[in-house]
């Protein structure tokens, strides 16, 4: 079979091997040069949609969310990105409550000759919905925790496991064994968890989220399991006044929020919210008269929403208001790191011809009646009615100086919607041979307005030194409707 495919010669002791030429059908090769060309076309129409876009950002924004003021400008986070991109440093963060964001003055940039289609707002911003699965403690509170901690810990410590399951001595206690006097040796509860919360020292680097997911939850416990085991206090029927006063006393930063301890059964500590409004969202055009927006939910946070302005100059001029309608009780936080207001626009088509050469207009030359000419002309009758639509004749009469001189005779400028022009009259025996008439044919169009103007028959005859005389005969031209 390799034969087949191969011819082999051998010429002075050495080996050519000639490759069997492929034969392409013409046919093959159209259809591949079809496939081509609707490739590069399908990436340029693709190309072209996707890019037909701008984005346009606000440079102010008021409001009580906490950390309004990173909302302006370009947003950090890619849109789209997960829970774990944003932060408090990126974002305003909303936790449910009557709390509002104003935003506007969203920078123009150079539109050009890009036509507005159609605009719509973008949110860059993400959500998080706390379980209620919690880790049971000798006060009762949820171990507190940063709100980038979204997954279990990774290692099979004693410490990790289902409370329940630990030793008897070690068992979290109910509150009312806080009464007990400690002795000197166990830890301080708000040392404990001062060490919890406080934020890493400025000369110290951040952990990372691998590192907070699978260190940082286990040494919590380990240091509240730590404390309980020194002096397991003993079990009380009913809570204490001094632990209520205690939930009083112990207020966690706003970028700490409780998170539960997973069920072993459960496969994540989160879950999917049902459909509620999230944000109502409103617009206006003068900062007084607001509209309604379509409202938010948790689930379509990211979804483009359509905005009813059609013109570049709107987008200077719109402001946008996003209030929270969350209760409290929801244990749901909203992250908000900016906006968009995203305009789709089309390029102007240009049709571009070959320019044609135009000559330059000149200026109508400067005519000069002779004061004494040897010629005349009359126009009988000097006024004359024209209706709209209608047609009508006025005669004129030139006395040439001589039959046989050159002459040249033009009729003057005419209102808008009047045209005209110039014929030989008929003439009979009594007609003199020094007269020449004529016939002025003029026509009232339907653009033409009722008034009472002027115009002149120019005649002229040509000199022996070479110029010409000239001079004119007016008539009156009264347009009816």
């Amino acid at each position: 079979m390799l034969r087949s495919f191969w011819h082999i010669y051998t010429e002075g002791g050495r080996v050519v091997v000639l490759k069997k030429r492929i034969n392409i059908p013409k046919s093959g090769l159209f259809l591949l040069a079809g496939i081509i060309i609707i490739g590069i076309t399908g990436y340029l129409v693709f190309k072209k949609a996707s890019a037909n876009q701008l984005e346009f950002y606000p440079s102010s924004c008021l409001g009580n969310w906490d950390g309004v003021g990173v909302v302006m400008g370009a947003p950090e986070v890619p849109w789209g990105a997960d829970l774990s991109r944003f932060d408090v440093l990126n974002s305003a963060v909303y936790k449910g409550g009557d709390r509002s964001i104003y935003c506007g003055n969203f920078l123009v940039k150079e539109t050009g000759d890009k036509i507005f289609k159609s605009a719509k707002l973008r949110l860059s911003a993400n959500y998080l919905v706390e379980s209620n699965i919690v880790i049971p403690e000798e006060d009762g509170e949820d171990l507190p925790l940063s709100n980038t901690q979204t997954s279990t810990p990774t290692t099979t410590t004693t410490e990790a496991e289902n409370p329940t399951d630990l030793p008897p001595d070690i068992l979290p206690t109910p509150e009312g064994s806080l009464e007990k006097t400690e002795p000197a040796t166990k830890p301080n509860e708000a040392e404990v968890l001062e060490q919890i919360i406080t934020p890493n020292s400025p000369g110290q680097p951040e952990a990372t989220d691998s590192e907070t997911s699978g260190v940082f939850p286990q040494f919590n416990l380990l240091l509240i399991a730590n404390a309980q085991e020194s002096d397991p206090p003993t079990p009380s029927s009913t809570p204490s006044s001094t632990t209520e006063e205690k939930r009083n006393e112990i207020s966690m930063p706003d970028m700490i929020m409780p998170i539960s301890m997973p069920d072993p059964s459960a496969p994540t500590v989160y879950h999917t919210p049902a459909s509620n409004e999230a944000l109502q969202l409103s617009y206006s055009m003068d900062g007084e008269n607001w509209r309604a927006l379509p409202a938010v939910s948790l689930e379509n946070l990211r979804e483009d929403i359509p905005l009813p302005i059609e013109t570049w100059e709107e987008v200077g001029k719109i402001q946008i208001l996003i209030k929270g309608s969350l209760n409290a009780s929801e244990q749901a936080t909203i992250w908000l790191d900016g906006m968009a207001i995203v305009i789709e626009y089309e390029e102007e088509v240009r049709n571009y011809t070959t320019p044609q050469y135009e000559q330059p207009k000149k200026e109508p030359p400067v005519i000069v009646l002779d004061e004494n000419p040897k010629h005349s002309c009359r126009i009988e009758p000097f006024t004359k009615e024209i209706h709209s639509g209608e047609k009508t004749l006025i005669t004129a009469l030139l006395f040439p100086s001589s039959p046989q001189i050159s002459r040249t005779i033009e009729l003057g400028t005419l209102p808008i919607g009047i045209s005209g022009s110039l014929s030989p009259a008929p003439t009979s025996s009594s007609t003199p041979s020094s007269t020449i008439p004529l016939l002025i044919n003029l026509y009232a169009g339907s653009e033409a307005s009722p008034g009472s103007y002027n115009s002149i028959l120019l005649y002229s005859e040509n000199q022996e030194n070479g110029g010409k005389s000239y001079t004119a005969c007016q008539f009156n031209l009264v347009v009816l409707d």
